[in-house]
């Protein structure tokens, strides 16, 4: 992550405290080689209909850099293609998630979660 472009004080602001808390989980499994991986990438998950949380920039230091959380966050990683944004519509498709989580989340694809996935391959 950069440390140049926002005072440290500005990253304690959500939704930017997750999105710190996630990559220094990512960066620690990688210095570790944790289950032998070898890089780590968050998958950030969220609906593309949630404008409130695109707009959700609490600081005019934010809003100076950006106006999305998703474009301020961008200018602040080093490694870009270590963040994998997507929506909730993908795992929605039964052949890659249980038809239970299909059947329960199926209506409801607002809410905004991240993982952590990790690869020993070079990419994914």
């Amino acid at each position: 992550m950069r440390g140049d472009i926002l005072p440290v004080a500005a990253l304690f602001d959500e939704p930017f405290y997750q999105l710190v808390r996630e990559r220094l989980l990512a960066h620690a499994l990688e210095r570790s080689s944790a289950e032998g991986v070898t890089r780590v990438r968050v998958v950030h998950v969220f609906s593309p209909a949630n404008d409130a949380y695109q707009r959700s920039l609490a600081r005019p230091e934010h809003r100076a850099l950006g106006e999305t959380v998703s474009a301020v966050w961008q200018q602040l990683l080093h490694a870009t293609n270590r963040l994998v944004s997507m929506g909730p519509a993908t795992f929605l498709d039964a052949t890659i998630t249980s038809s239970e989580y299909v059947s329960r989340y199926g209506d409801r694809m607002g809410t905004t979660t991240s993982m952590v996935s990790t690869s020993s391959a070079s990419m994914i």
